[in-house]
């Protein structure tokens, strides 16, 4: 599947979807409210679909090894469908904990 027929897929199955000023195009044309911030989606929900390219960028926006990790993804569910292997998948369910779910 195209990223935009996924992005398309995804947006389109939500009662809503948000997406920051610098996610690729394809989420705004398919109906995503922008944000302003990361922390903004977060807020918004608690299932949150992370769509990045790789373990470096999920890291980042997950705010992992900062301060803003506990808080982004405390009681929310957080599903990963980009391109980070499973070894890194699995590093990140554990650094999640158990009060956190990372699908």
């Amino acid at each position: 599947m195209r990223f935009g027929a996924k992005a398309h897929q995804l947006v389109s199955s939500a009662s809503e979807s948000w997406a920051t000023p610098d996610a690729p195009i394809v989420w705004h044309a398919n109906g995503a409210t922008v944000v302003p911030t990361v922390d903004d989606v977060f807020e918004r929900t608690t299932i949150v679909f992370v769509v990045l390219v790789n373990a470096d960028v999920t890291d980042s926006v997950l705010g992992r090894g900062t301060t803003h990790f506990d808080r982004r993804v405390a009681e929310r569910t957080v599903i990963a469908t980009g391109s980070a292997s499973p070894d890194y998948l699995r590093s990140l369910q554990k650094h999640c904990g158990s009060r956190r779910s990372l699908r």
